[in-house]
């Protein structure tokens, strides 16, 4: 099962399984060693993560998934690493979150 993400104008399908691993990365890299938000940015990434995980354990999602700005800085400068980005659809995908990231500066 693909996830649909926004990001701006551009669409993104994720696979079921880089989409768990982004869920997974973003759970480890936005909460301090307490597991708190490490800031609002950070939450709202979280929060992100939530929506994801709840489309793939449903097995389908009603719409599309968007990104907003505070999730596009959190995912492109903490979350999304090398060793994450392993397919061309990730590689696109953070291409564009840096793209949406700094023209909305």
């Amino acid at each position: 099962m693909d996830i649909e993400v926004l990001v701006g104008a551009a669409s993104f399908a994720l696979a079921e399984e880089e989409t768990w691993d982004l869920v997974h990365a973003i759970r480890e890299k936005c909460v301090d060693s307490d597991h708190r938000p490490l800031d609002s940015n950070a939450l709202r990434c979280l929060q992100f993560a939530d929506v994801l995980a709840e489309d793939l354990d449903q097995g389908h999602s009603d719409e599309p998934v968007e990104v907003g700005l505070p999730q596009a800085r959190v995912l492109a400068d903490y979350v999304l690493t090398p060793s994450l980005m392993r397919s061309g659809q990730l590689r696109a995908f953070f291409d564009a979150l840096v793209r949406f990231a700094r023209g909305s500066s």
